[in-house]
């Protein structure tokens, strides 16, 4: 009865039912007043009772431990938490030093205050007070308590008398010491050699505990521990051979952790007699054969073998003495890169990359495909460690096939670590160059793909190599020109082709199509849609051309006039001062002034002054100098120079990564502005104006977009889109006109929002102050932004916006431009975008609230789809221009199917899957009417490109019928699969379509998308 009523007393009931109305409690302030009200009965019983027995102490300070760690702030109890550590009852002990060690801390006030209950608790002779106090130390530590006790626990660990429990909690406690204060073992000068006496402890608890504190000290003072190398070994030994008790089995696996402790130590001080070797190479070889698992294995023994496996690996890269082992480290890592968990999958890529850095990288180059089939996992972290697996094995035999292969990846990587990937291929290409051609080739190859990531430093160094190379100067020139002529093109490769073509064009002039004309021309169709430093940078290339080719200069010195009244004031004075040298009877100075720069001194990082210069980096310093080149002017930097006989580029020497001879011109897709007049237009999708206070944020580049069986879906470009249906470049408004009015109703002005700040907010309805004119010229833009990645999504006389978007997976980058056509500034501008549930938008920094006349601003945001959703959210437009307000509301194209991609299906998989897809919701089913006759090849583009899902074939017996299947990517890392079925009939002008998803509501969402470009309706 007496027991029984102790175990009823124990249980708290209050404290039970207190927990109990906090759970139950159904709002946060219905909580917080339930929280209040019990600290104020708290503080009045330790306030006003005169007696509190031991049981409510307890509960009471027991209920404030639950709510500090519900969060709420504590200003009492902390003494009477310090009287329950004088208890002789173990329950209020125990409930004491809980209290203790969430409540204070090393610099808390309070400290001083229960050091001398913490040192008789380390003297008493019950353990658990022992184990108590230990575990509060460790826990709070400090250099107070370190002093005050740590002698004491040092005592506690080395006697023989303490119990086995006791002395491995005293070693934890040491360790967790010791990491705060390496003085701690200072105590004792004889200390190590005590402790490795403790090696030899029957208890392998013990045993274990004592193996991570010499560990942890060994990192600091490794020679003081090389006689405890043999004793680690002898433990090894004993574990590995089972000779140690049953208890010590983990799925029939011997101690596990101790094992991976020894061989981390021997890692650490490893052994340096033969004999001892010998009994390594012995204990390593057994792990090795005992590594695989049963056939029956569970999960927890696969895991440590693994475990163990792993360690025993790294010992065998660290140590690198044995070269049966390092085999069979290479044959156990491929097995590993190469299986099924990916788990597994990154360790081994993860202990190759070790590998890599050692004398012994060699033997991995056998596994370089597999490295490179794991570039396409569909795990971010494999991809992510496969890269920088292949960064750490490229050598100068492997580099041209491994750079092949990053700069095909480029094009479907993830936004997260493309401008890491872009950076490490700069560093190979210059790293192991072998010709400088071919380091042309692969920059310029770079910049075509991702020239958004590419940053200055990189194409600083490309005109630098061209400049202190006097061989590689024509083929150079020769092949940027030929890069600008292609399609898609970047604006940094204008930045390149402006310098290079202004120094050495003149080396290209006389060969077939590449005359200074020309070269002007090509030059200056781009003009009109890059930025202000590079307009600056090309007028700096037109000066260069009248100085070495008279026959340019009226063409040149018209456009020095148009641009000397220039809003950018380096434009402006570049303009002037150029055209006051390029006038006639100024020929001298004009040559003296624009001479051709020598080649670079790199021995001064920042110097203006050029001189010639042949140093040669080294491995180490070529990430620093890509890293650290200055941004005003490209600094000197040599790549290692090549041979005599391949400092020429040949047809057979240079390793054609551009293609210039295999790749088809492609229409550009980036905007382009069509000047009025003499009026320049700024409003281009890359311009970000000097004088304009805009986001600093490049668009994103439009680049293929990978599916789940590691083929490209190609991203929707003009050129593909003209079969469409939707129009030529012209038809599409892909070009932003500074073009009159059309008429129409003057639109009623919406309310402007009462914060003046953009971001996300609630907006007025679509179409408030808008015309119905523009509100479906508007829906026009915006349902063609459903199948292409860029256009105009609304243009009046007065103002224009541009859209830019690209996507992976879940993930969104839009840029918008708003670009102000008027000859006044539009001011009091904000933007607020329609905050909805179903998408999470992220504006990147803040919004200008200014746009000066002829100019335009972005507008960054990153957006996630958290969810399916019907219709796209919307954006309120505000500003003021010549006392007039305007406001109104238009929708923001961001579609469902934009977060869709294909994913290819072998065509018995797509029959199962479809058939397993019943239920209510799953599936979706219209008939379209064509408005036009239906051309299936239209179709299939409108759905692989427009879409970017993936044609299934083989499926349908009908060649009119087309199946696809896709993947919707969700926020939350969830997939939806969507499978699609769409059958003709081009005598009536009729479509069937079908979608069955795996979610329901999926297809209810995608349906009316797909719907509207099939018909043509809005």
């Amino acid at each position: 009865m007496a027991a029984s009523a102790g175990i009823a007393k124990d249980f708290m009931r209050g404290l039970h039912n207190f927990i109990s109305s906090i759970h139950n409690a159904p709002s946060q302030e219905l909580e917080k007043k339930r929280v209040d009200k019990e600290l104020a009965k708290i503080r009045k019983e330790f306030r006003e009772a005169k007696t509190i027995d031991g049981y409510a102490r307890r509960k009471y300070v027991s209920k404030l431990l639950y709510m500090y760690m519900l969060g709420y702030e504590l200003d009492f109890g902390h003494m009477e938490a310090v009287t329950l550590l004088s208890s002789t009852k173990f329950h209020e002990k125990q409930m004491g030093y809980l209290a203790m060690s969430l409540l204070l801390n090393e610099n808390h006030e309070m400290l001083p205050l229960i050091i001398n209950s913490l040192a008789e608790d380390l003297q008493a002779r019950g353990e658990f007070s022992t184990s108590l106090a230990l575990v509060t130390i460790a826990t709070i530590g400090g250099k107070e308590m370190t002093e005050s006790l740590a002698p004491t626990i040092l005592n506690l660990l080395l006697s023989t008398t303490t119990p086995s429990t006791v002395r491995k909690k005293a070693a934890m406690c040491l360790l967790r010491l010791y990491r705060k204060d390496n003085n701690v073992l200072q105590v004792d000068s004889n200390i190590y050699a005590k402790l490795m006496t403790m090696l030899d402890d029957l208890d392998l608890g013990v045993v274990n505990s004592v193996v991570s504190l010499l560990s942890v000290i060994a990192q600091t003072d490794t020679t003081s521990f090389e006689a405890a190398t043999p004793k680690i070994l002898r433990i090894l030994h004993k574990t590995v051979l089972k000779e140690y008790s049953r208890d010590y089995l983990y799925h029939d696996v011997p101690n596990p952790w101790l094992q991976i402790k020894c061989l981390r130590f021997i890692k650490l001080v490893p052994p340096t007699q033969k004999a001892h070797l010998d009994q390594l190479t012995s204990l390593l070889t057994k792990i090795f054969s005992q590594a695989e698992p049963g056939r029956g294995a569970s999960d927890n023994q696969r895991n440590a073998l693994n475990a163990i496996l792993f360690e025993a690996i790294a010992v065998v890269i660290h140590l690198e003495y044995d070269q049966n082992l390092l085999n069979s480290v290479t044959t156990f890592l491929g097995r590993f890169i190469s299986a099924r968990e990916t788990n597994v999958r990154y360790l081994g890529l993860e202990a190759m990359a070790l590998m890599s850095q050692s004398e012994s990288s060699h033997l991995i180059k056998k596994h370089q495909k597999t490295v490179i089939a794991s570039l396409q996992e569909s795990d971010i972290s494999i991809r992510r460690r496969s890269l920088d697996l292949l960064y750490a094995m490229c050598d100068r035999d492997s580099s041209k096939e491994i750079l092949v292969e990053l700069l095909n990846y480029l094009s479907t990587c993830d936004i997260q670590i493309k401008e890491e990937l872009v950076l490490k291929i700069a560093i190979l290409a210059e790293k192991f160059s072998q010709t400088y051609a071919w380091y042309v080739d692969v920059i310029l190859q770079l910049i075509r793909i991702a020239g958004d990531y590419v940053s200055d430093d990189i194409w600083f160094r490309v005109v630098k190599i061209v400049i202190n190379n006097e061989d590689i100067q024509e083929y150079a020139t020769r092949t940027v020109f030929k890069a600008l002529k292609m399609e898609p093109w970047h604006e940094t490769m204008v930045k390149v082709g402006g310098y290079l073509l202004g120094e050495f064009g003149h080396l290209i002039a006389e060969q077939p199509g590449s005359s200074t004309l020309e070269q002007f021309k090509l030059l200056h169709t781009r003009y009109s849609v890059v930025s202000i430093p590079t307009r600056a940078l090309l007028l700096t290339t037109y000066a260069k051309f009248v100085n070495l080719f008279p026959e340019v200069r009226n063409s040149i010195r018209e456009v020095f006039t148009q641009h000397q009244d220039h809003i950018d004031a380096e434009v402006q004075q570049r303009a002037c001062e150029y055209l006051r040298l390029t006038k006639p009877g100024a020929e001298e100075l004009l040559q003296v002034v624009l001479e051709i720069i020598p080649p670079w001194d790199d021995r001064k990082p920042g110097s203006a002054s050029p001189s010639q210069s042949t140093r040669v980096p080294t491995a180490e310093s070529a990430p620093q100098t890509l890293s650290q080149a200055p941004r005003a002017a490209p600094t000197p930097s040599v790549v290692a120079p090549p041979s005599a006989s391949s400092t020429k580029p040949s047809a057979s020497g240079v390793l054609d990564l551009l293609g210039f001879s295999s790749v088809p011109a492609q229409t550009n897709t980036n905007l382009s502005v069509t000047p009025t007049s003499s009026t320049q237009s700024l409003l281009d999708m890359n311009t970000v104006p000097k004088t304009t206070p805009t986001v600093s944020a490049q668009a994103p580049s439009l680049l293929a977009t990978p599916v789940a069986d590691g083929t490209t879906t190609p991203v929707v470009n003009d050129l593909s889109l003209a079969g469409l249906g939707l129009g030529s470049p012209s038809e599409a408004n892909l070009s932003l006109r500074l073009s009159p009015g059309t008429g129409g109703m003057e639109p009623v002005v919406a309310p402007l929002p009462e914060n003046s700040v953009s971001g996300l907010g609630v907006v007025q309805p679509l179409g408030t102050g808008i015309s119905v004119e523009q509100l479906q010229q508007t829906q026009m833009n915006w349902r063609r932004l459903c199948v292409t990645p860029d256009g105009v999504l609304y243009q009046d006389p007065n103002f224009q916006i541009g859209f830019k978007s690209e996507y992976q997976r879940a993930e969104g980058r839009i840029v918008l431009f708003f670009g102000n056509s008027t000859t006044m500034p539009l001011t009091q501008f904000s933007v607020t975008i329609q905050k909805v549930p179903y998408l999470d938008i992220r504006p990147v920094g803040t919004l200008a609230n200014v746009i000066p006349s002829k100019a335009q601003i972005q507008y960054p945001l990153e957006v996630t789809c958290l969810r399916e959703y019907p219709d796209t959210p919307t954006m309120q437009i505000s500003y003021s221009t010549i006392g007039r307000t305007a406001s109104f509301v238009i929708p923001l194209p961001i579609f469902l199917s934009k977060f869709m991609h294909g994913r290819q299906i072998p065509a018995p998989e797509f029959f199962e899957t479809w058939k397993s897809l019943v239920g209510p919701g799953l599936e979706v089913q219209d008939i379209l009417p064509s408005k036009t006759p239906i051309d299936v090849t239209w179709v299939s583009k409108l759905f692989t490109q427009g879409f970017k899902v993936a044609v299934i074939e083989n499926v349908d017996n009908k060649a009119s019928n087309l199946v696809f299947a896709a993947t919707l990517h969700l926020g939350d890392g969830q997939q939806i699969p969507i499978l699609i079925r769409l059958e003709t009939n081009p005598a009536a002008k009729m479509y069937r379509l079908t979608l069955r998803a795996q979610h329901a509501g999926a297809c209810d969402c995608i349906k009316p998308l797909i719907g509207a470009q099939l018909s043509g309706t809005l």
